[in-house]
């Protein structure tokens, strides 16, 4: 401290008083205040509406051509000035994810938990399964299992990640070694969905029917039955994920030359 007894006395101020002022330098005698206003962080600056909206323009394309890590740093553009609303800052998380930054995109996630309750179900569907995958992918399986549980009770088979909600959810089963919960959320679905349409599961052979959905759940739960080390239940499914037109499983078929057009003499179901 000073006592300073003169009006002409020079002013003395602190390191610590400096650096509140900014960018500071000396020239002499003279303390220079420096303001680069292109300097200043996102965080201290706001968008104009048109800009926001031409930001998110950008991001969008970027998203829809899958250059994620150039859609990631226009929605952090927004999200650091806290103008992203809950949508954009969904897919913030989800382009997140798609660069393999689960750790931040996790963080975004938490940060919008509590409004996430209160937003539609579409939107509370899209945050819990992003934030399955990024437990999922973390290591910590319960609290993916938590967080997928929670999605899946939210979706329908008209949800586009619906077949892949129930695939992460049971690998996270198996991760820790609950495998029989894990085959009981894919036979579950497979039971409901077959209520649904009104099916028995060898119609795609005895009807010749055809059903997306089914095939990838079936091909779902030959997946489960080959990481089990169960070859025969796994070839089993596989082939009926390819009578119902699972993609992956009529691939898979054609490599191994097995036929799935008719249902094998020893098929037994």
């Amino acid at each position: 401290a000073v006592v300073i007894h003169q009006q002409d006395a020079p002013l003395l101020l602190g390191q610590s008083a400096i650096q509140k002022l900014g960018n500071v330098s000396l020239d002499g005698d003279k303390l220079i205040l420096v303001n680069h206003k292109n300097d200043l962080k996102n965080d201290t600056i706001k968008y104009t509406d048109v800009e926001v909206l031409d930001i998110l323009e950008s991001a969008k394309y970027a998203r829809m051509n899958e250059f994620y890590e150039l859609a990631v740093g226009n929605y952090e553009k927004l999200y650091k000035t806290q103008q992203l609303d809950l949508e954009g800052t969904l897919y913030y998380a989800t382009c997140l994810r798609m660069t393999d930054c689960y750790e931040t995109a996790l963080l975004i996630h938490k940060t919008i938990e509590q409004d996430v309750i209160e937003a539609p179900k579409e939107d509370q569907r899209w945050a819990y399964y992003g934030m399955m995958i990024c437990y999922h992918m973390l290591g910590d399986y319960r609290s993916s299992i938590l967080y997928g549980q929670k999605a899946l009770t939210l979706s329908d088979y008209l949800y586009s990640a619906y077949t892949s909600l129930i695939y992460n959810l049971s690998k996270s089963y198996i991760a820790i070694d609950e495998n029989y919960r894990g085959k009981k959320v894919i036979e579950d679905e497979i039971e409901k969905y077959l209520l649904h349409i009104g099916y028995k599961s060898t119609d795609c052979w005895t009807r010749k029917a055809d059903d997306e959905i089914l095939g990838d759940l079936y091909w779902i739960l030959a997946l489960y039955y080959s990481t089990i080390k169960d070859r025969t239940a796994s070839v089993k499914y596989a082939i009926i994920a390819a009578a119902w037109g699972d993609t992956e499983a009529i691939e898979w078929a054609d490599k191994q030359h097995i036929s799935y057009n008719k249902k094998p003499i020893d098929f037994k179901y």
